[in-house]
Order: C-alpha cells, then structure tokens, then sequence
C-alpha cells in the first residue's frame, strides 16, 4: 500500500478545505457528534493534547461525489484533491469552532446554516473570567492551560446556537446588525467593535475568532479594559497589593510615581491581551498527523474505510453498505446511493387505486417516513438493509428465505453491484409499503409502526416483479393479515421467527398462487385461506390483546396494554376515517390529513381524565398513572386540535350531554353513555367499546378475504 505519513497545520487544513483541495467522499456518513462530544474535542485541543490521525486519499475531482465538511452540500473538488476517510467528526468540529463559518465565500449565512448538520448550528467561546486564563490579576500563563486535562478546561467552553428565525438580535448571531444611539446600522471596525462590547460584558471570547484576529483582539481589549478599572479600584481600597499585580513588570513598583504606575496598568493590559491573543492565534500552526494513501489505492477507498470504521465507534451498517457501493454508484448514476434513496423517496407514487384522499392521487413517501441531516430515517434504513439482503441472498445465491439472511455478516457480505442494481426498486418497495400502511392501516407516520419486522412482507411483495401493488385483490388480502397479526399478538414474541414465516405463507398465497403451500397450511379452514389460526386469537392474545390487559386488569402485565395495542386501535379507528367529535359535523379524520396536519390530530381520552379526579388531583398526575383503568386503549380515540380545544372548555356534565351531536359509532364508542360515577360503570362502557371494535375487525377481515 502506498503511503505518506505527513503532518498539516490546522490553518493549512483549513484553507484547503475551503478551497475545496480536502473534501468528504460522499460515502461517508453525516456529521453525528452530540454537543458534547464536540465541548470534549475542543477542550483536548486546548490544552494541547493529541486527538488523533487523519486519513486522507490522494485523488481527482471526478473520483467520488464529494462533500463539503460540515455541510449536506455536494460540492466539486480540484482537480487534485485529498478525500477525508477518517476524521470527519474531528475536523468538522475543529473548522466550526475556530472557523467563522457564517462569513466563508461570500455565501449567505441563512443559506449556510440551511447546509449545515444541525449539531454544527452553534458557535463556540472560552468564558475567560477564571484564573485559568489569568483574569484575576491580568496575567496569562500559557502553562495554566497546556499542563490541564481537558475535564478541568471544558467547562469554560460554551456554545451559543444559531437559530434561523430567533435570537437574530442576539451579538453572538451571524444576522445581528449593531445599531448606534441614533438607531443606525453601524458597519465595519465600528459594528465588530459595538460587537466585542456586547462579548465583553459576557467575558466571552469567540474561538472563531482565531481565524479573525481583529475581532478576538477587540473583545479582549474590552474585556481587560473593564478588569483593570476593577484591579486600581481594588488597589485603592486596599483589597489588593499593587506589588502583586504589577510587580512582575517592576518591583519597584510601589515607589514608582503616578505616571510610570499608569504606564504599567497599560503594559499590564496590553500583555494580557497580547499573551492571550497568541496563545489562541496559534491554534492555527498546531501540526495535525496526516496518513496520506497514494492515489492509486483509490478503487479500495471504500474497503478501507469499512475496514478503519470495525474499531472504536463503529458505523452503522447502512453507514458501511452505502461505503462498499460508493465507486459503483457513482459510476452508474453520477451521485451517491443515499441521494439515489432520497431522491425516491421524494418522488411521487400513484396511489389512486389506493385511497381516493391524495390529490391526483399522487403521494410521497417523505410525507411518512422521515429525512434527517440529509439522511433515511433509521427506520427505514433497517428495513432497506433487511430487504435487500433477502432478496440478494435468495435472487443471486439461490439460498432459502431465513432470518440468517439479515445477519450482521450477511448484510456486510453484499455485492457492491448489487446493492446499486437493486435499491431503487427495493426502495420504491419499501415505499409503497409505508404508503400502505397510511392509507389502509391508518399509520400517521413511520414512527407509528409497532414492528418493523411486518413491513418487510409488505415490501417484499410490493417488489416490482411481483405484480402485486396494482392487484386489489391482493392488497385486501395484505389488509386483512395485517390487522390479524396485530390483534391477535403474532409478533408479541420472536418476531424475526414470525416474519420469516409469515413471508413464506405470503409468497405461497399471493405471488406463487400455491394454496398447496406446507406454509400456508396454519391459516388454511375449508380449503380457503382464511388466516384461521390469526382470526381465533384477535383479542384473545393472553397479557397482549385480551380483555383483562385492556382493561387492566391483568397482574401479569403490571395492568397496563403493550404500546403496540394501544397504537393499533387507535389506527384501526383512523382508517376506518371517523367523524371528527364535532356537534354535526361531516369531516372525516384519516391518517393522511393527519400527516399533513390538515387538521392535526391528537389522542382524546373518550371518558376524560377530570371526571374521576380526586380533589387536590390533577389530571396530569392521573395521566402518568398508566395503571388506571381511564388509560387503557379502550379509552382513546384520534380527534382533530379544533375538536380537542372545544372539549377541553367544556365542564365535565357538559362534555356527556353533548355527546349526543357527536357521530360516536364511527370511533366506535357506545352511543347514549352517561358520566360513569364508578370504575365498574367504566369498564362496562370500555367493555362494550371492545366488543363493538372486536366485531369490525373481524368483519372487516372477512370481507376482505372474500371479496
């Protein structure tokens, strides 16, 4: 392997990142580090301590798709440059910190900080009013500082965020626009200094001013021009020794006459600010190790850095899958394979033969799943890996279906090739299956899915070539195993044994039309498949879907309901689209409208909290006590904000009366209840709510899988 090893100053770094000469592959994963992490960063560098080599690649500009450090922007390199394979946290925390990032290029900051990784939207400062700094008596010594550890330094490190649309009055923010007495923008040396004032007062200093000498140096004038007012005030109370404020610059000092004791609070000042000054400045000359691989290791530049990421903190496997594909990506499609993902999942999906609610029928799967730092949800990222390695495995080494095909090792073993020829259909697979999952199973968003083991199925059989997306049929027959699995607890336990089998049947019934299948035989009754061994369990599932636990009743479960139930009924009454709980009103709720927030819907306690309240009890305390029989999944229902903020006025004997000018059969709530007075009359009216959601839910099984 060809290689140098080299050192860069952190300002050369710099400089050739902003000159794109150092850029990221655009393999590499985004910017994660918490605030944290970078406070401990910082603080290392300070006090001089080593924090680690880089790895850089010599390459060209059309080798990879690149990106710029700290942004989601992909950019075009030199013609030569370097790509940064390991380092980018590092390096992106140290150029954000000591770097005016806001002001590079003559961009817009508005358009940088739409660019930036959200934990990069803060700038950084030292508060120097501690010893450690030598601000007690105006005497900085360089050894206070390189002779800590980074715990004892990171405390005065402080970040201020910058936010888009506030705080934009704020010194600190790169829109703040100093005004004189008069109200007038002050420009120039006269804003940076009507800026260093407002520091000042803080004793804040910006580390970003390293790279801006003029601004560092007037906050620090500020900042020793008001200690040493306090240092003579001091002396002259006597609270203080001139001897040992000045006596380092004279130790004659307490003989000295007015004039040379003026002129050594100067020189006092000014060495403070200039000792200060350069021991920041200098920042800039620290060596930073480099291993540099030759540019003919450029085909394995992804290899390698699977290879480095297998220590320390490891990458995810999405984060390793999307290295191993980069050179193939980008030579098929000119960009990278998360742009390949994102830009599907932007892409509009016909959905007519679906639901009628979105417009032209066309829906988006960004509207459910969501898209973070430029990034597929983790969510999704799971079920992409899942997906692919089954069909990989299955498709092009002719294995069995099996969990042991979405293993670590086996999700690692990918071919890069497959990986590119496969994920836009995989992707647009897994799309149409959160599309599903919204429009029929009443699935707001991606966080709403119980388990995402069931979505792999879903995907699997809404892959192109199976021909089963524009079956309607076929998508009945989904339906009706989806709301049977969950009600009746299929994937309480061992859910990757579930699926597994689940997929299996699924492919026999409705791809290989082989009701024969050995797999299909537990749902078999008469010859039809009637998902026999599902439909006897709905609501019966012991410490899972049973009466006792919705109710809770059940000592087993601590008498609570698994979220997953909870969230289940509550999206089976979406989809079903109820009336919203407004007096005659004719607006229907759907997950859909819910994802737009057109009306957003919140979870409405059908008999309310402050009916069984006790005096001195709040309903926020009730709330917490998930035990109570007033927080089973019997009680909750989705209504819009419009309708919540009626109710929520209304006094309790109001709220019963009016129930009758509510269209309660389409939540499923039993009509002409009156306020409960007891925890039995509770339970009798929750009773009845399961009995009338137990009877559709079958009924709405049967009629899918008969028609």
């Amino acid at each position: 392997m060809g290689v140098d090893y080299k050192s860069y100053k952190l300002g050369d770094i710099f400089k050739n990142i902003e000159e794109n000469r150092i850029v990221l592959p655009d393999f590499q994963r985004g910017y994660v580090w918490s605030i944290e992490q970078q406070r401990n960063l910082i603080a290392t560098f300070l006090v001089d301590l080593p924090i680690g080599t880089l790895l850089h690649i010599e390459g060209k500009k059309d080798d990879f798709t690149a990106r710029a450090i700290c942004e989601q922007l992909t950019i075009q390199p030199k013609e030569e440059c370097e790509y940064l394979l390991d380092g980018q946290q590092r390096i992106s925390t140290l150029y954000n910190a000591f770097r005016d990032i806001y002001s590079q290029n003559g961009r817009n900051w508005g358009n940088i900080w739409d660019s930036l990784f959200k934990n990069l939207r803060n700038r950084w400062f030292i508060k120097v009013d501690d010893e450690l700094f030598g601000y007690d008596n105006l005497k900085f010594d360089v050894k206070n500082i390189i002779n800590k550890e980074p715990i004892e330094v990171k405390d005065f490190i402080v970040n201020k965020e910058i936010r888009k649309t506030r705080d934009m009055d704020k010194w600190y923010h790169p829109a703040y626009e100093p005004k004189d007495e008069k109200g007038n923008i002050l420009y120039g040396s006269r804003a940076e200094l009507e800026i260093a004032r407002q520091a000042a007062k803080e004793k804040l200093v910006p580390l970003y001013g390293v790279s801006k000498a003029s601004l560092l140096t007037s906050v620090l004038r500020e900042i020793a021009k008001e200690r040493l007012e306090e240092l003579k005030a001091e002396v002259k109370d006597d609270k203080k020794n001139i001897k040992e404020i000045l006596g380092h610059l004279d130790p004659d000092v307490e003989n000295k006459s007015e004039n040379e004791i003026d002129s050594l609070w100067k020189e006092l000042q000014a060495n403070w600010i200039k000792d200060l000054s350069s021991f920041l400045i200098n920042i800039l000359n620290k060596e930073i190790p480099i291993i540099l691989l030759h540019k003919n290791e450029i085909g394995r530049a992804s290899s390698i850095f699977e290879e480095i990421n297998k220590g320390g903190t490891p990458l995810s496997n999405f984060d390793l899958i999307v290295a191993k594909a980069a050179r193939a990506t980008q030579n098929k499609f000119n960009t990278s394979l998360v742009n390949l993902i994102l830009d599907i999942l932007n892409k509009d999906l016909n959905v007519s033969h679906i639901d009628s609610e979105p417009l032209g029928g066309k829906w988006r799967a960004s509207l459910f799943t969501s898209i973070q730092e430029n990034l597929p949800s983790k969510k999704f990222q799971s079920i992409y890996l899942n997906l692919l390695s089954i069909f990989f495995y299955e498709k092009a080494k002719g294995l069995p279906i099996s969990k042991d095909l979405i293993s670590r090792n086996k999700i690692l073993s990918l071919e890069p090739n497959f990986i590119v020829e496969y994920t836009e259909k995989i992707t647009l697979a897994i799309a149409r299956a959160y599309a599903f999952l919204q429009l029929k199973c009443g699935h707001i968003n991606e966080s709403q899915i119980s388990y995402d083991y069931m979505v792999l199925p879903i995907a699997y059989l809404f892959y192109e070539d199976h021909n089963v997306w524009n079956d309607i049929n076929k998508l009945k027959k989904i339906e009706a195993w989806f709301w049977a699995s969950l009600f009746s607890g299929a994937y309480k336990e061992r859910q990757d044994d579930q699926f597994i089998k689940d997929l299996k049947a699924l492919k026999a019934w409705l791809i290989e039309d082989n009701i024969k299948s050995e797999d299909l035989s537990h749902w078999i009754e008469g010859g039809k498949v009637l998902l026999k061994s599902l439909r006897d369990k709905i609501f019966e599932k012991e410490d899972y879907s049973d009466e006792n636990t919705l109710l809770h009743k059940n000592p087993n479960t601590d008498y609570t309901s698994p979220t997953s139930v909870k969230n289940s009924i509550l999206q089976y009454v979406l989809s079903r689209k109820p009336q919203d709980l407004l007096p005659n009103n004719l607006t229907s709720l759907s997950a859909y409208k819910g994802a737009l927030e057109n009306p957003e819907l919140q979870v409405h306690h059908i008999i309310p909290l402050n009916s069984v309240t006790k005096i001195g009890q709040s309903t926020k305390e009730l709330r917490k006590d998930k035990k109570h029989i007033l927080n089973s999944p019997l009680n909750l229902t989705y209504i819009s904000d419009k309708a919540n903020a009626m109710i929520r006025d209304k006094n309790i004997d109001d709220y019963f009366k009016d129930l009758s000018t509510f269209d309660l059969g389409t939540h499923f709530i039993p009509n002409n209840i009156e306020k409960p007075s007891t925890n039995s009359e509770i339970e009798k009216i929750l009773k009845r709510r399961l009995e009338l959601i137990k009877i559709s839910v079958i009924n709405h099984i049967n009629n899918l899988l008969n028609s």
